[in-house]
């Protein structure tokens, strides 16, 4: 099964130092398992100051809400995850990650950013309910824009918010 299993521990690249290890010792290492109690020592060896990670501030956590925000018509768009907005932007979680911490723009266009929205004069909640997807918009032009359809129309559906908008979006002011 493990027949003269081979061990590389060369200090030197291309040097001819190699370990053999015995059958005996191979059928030893493998599938070795921590007992349940040095499991539990360990996991209580770990915790509060001993833990690496202690007082350490995760970058971004992927259970926050993420905004993205198009710098050249300021429309903000919100997703449940780093994730989520990733798979939306075509790009991956840890991009998305280094664009937030080093604070510049994606693709020359969008902020991400990991805080809630400031509250602003006028704020237009427009979800798709398909989806799920949360945008939020500063005007009731930029949200007629965003759903392809007239500023009057966004503005009588959000006063008369009784049906969902086209049966796909629900319309709330913030």
């Amino acid at each position: 099964m493990y027949v003269n299993k081979v061990l590389n521990i060369r200090s030197v690249r291309g040097s001819g130092q190699i370990f053999r290890l015995s059958n005996e010792v191979v059928l030893k290492l493998v599938g070795k398992n921590h007992k349940e109690d040095t499991k539990l020592l360990m996991s209580v060896s770990k915790l509060g100051e001993n833990n690496p990670k202690f007082g350490k501030l995760n970058v971004v956590s992927t259970y926050i809400k993420i905004q993205v925000i198009h710098t050249d018509t300021n429309c903000i768009s919100i997703y449940p995850s780093l994730s989520k907005a990733a798979k939306q932007l075509n790009t991956t979680s840890k991009t998305l990650k280094s664009y937030i911490q080093y604070n510049t723009l994606f693709k020359s266009v969008f902020k991400i950013k990991t805080a809630k929205p400031k509250s602003k004069v006028f704020c237009l909640e427009v979800t798709n309910l398909e989806t799920n997807h949360i945008d939020i918009y500063d005007s009731n032009r930029k949200a007629a824009i965003g759903l392809s359809t007239s500023a009057s129309s966004v503005q009588r559906h959000t006063n008369n918010n009784i049906k969902p908008f086209r049966n796909k979006y629900r319309t709330k002011l913030l």
